[in-house]
């Protein structure tokens, strides 16, 4: 999608990095992992960056949940992680309630599992002795991780979100819709590929130059509408 250098299209990006990218997909057998597979272990940095995207994709999409109304407060009373987190806001702010109290929870959610990572990973690094990237490479398990308790009940958090979140039937309502979006504006590129930006339809084309302009009236906003297998289908021409 970049166009940073004259040479090539796309981004220069490091061997270690297109690794950790590779990585974090969770495709080991992947055609693009092959270059990968006998670097040893992922980095140090690769394990921070996927530790801590799942610590913030649990704790925000709780935030969302009870933001967007699928859940309750009371719903969360039976989840342990967030009753410890609770008890800890109010006997540290015993008049807080509200909105206030839900983002203080929240905070705390976050701030015990960056702790306790702090502290598991640096017993880790010390117990194996690390003290280069050979060592790190040559390691047969995580290096960055929780401690087991904080393991178990982010688990029992995830395994909640999974049921009573990622479940609920207005997520999968806009699960569907979306990915009816998603068909209709890849059939309708694909059938009038003039409605690509520029730059994007001369590398599928080969092209310098766009050929006609996109068919269907203009709406307002500067949106072309079209119909796709019988659905009105938006899209912006820049």
């Amino acid at each position: 999608m970049e166009e940073r250098y004259p040479e090539f299209p796309g981004l220069n990006l490091t061997f270690e990095l297109r690794e950790a990218f590779v990585r974090h997909s969770g495709r080991p057998d992947a055609p693009a992992a092959a270059e990968f597979r006998d670097a040893g272990g992922p980095l140090v940095e690769a394990q921070v960056v996927d530790a801590v995207d799942s610590i913030a994709y649990d704790t925000h999409d709780v935030d969302d949940a009870l933001g967007l109304g699928l859940i309750t407060q009371v719903d969360l009373h039976e989840v342990e992680f967030w009753a410890r987190a609770a008890a800890a806001v109010r006997a540290a702010h015993p008049t807080l309630s509200g909105n206030p109290f839900r983002t203080a929870v929240v905070r705390e959610l976050l701030a015990r599992q960056v702790t306790d990572l702090l502290g598991e990973t640096s017993r880790r690094l010390a117990d194996c002795g690390i003290a280069s990237v050979d060592d790190v490479r040559a390691a047969t398990f995580p290096l960055v991780g929780l401690g087991a308790d904080m393991e178990r009940i982010k688990g029992e958090l995830e395994a909640f979100l999974r049921e009573r979140v990622y479940r609920h039937h207005r997520v999968l309502r806009m699960t569907a819709s979306g990915k009816r979006v998603l068909r209709a504006l890849f059939a309708e590129y694909v059938s009038a590929p003039e409605l690509l930006p520029d730059k994007h339809l001369r590398r599928w084309a080969g092209s310098n130059r766009v050929v006609g302009p996109p068919a269907g009236p203009l709406l307002p906003g500067g949106r072309w509408s079209r119909t796709s297998n019988g659905s009105s289908v938006i899209i912006s021409p820049a």
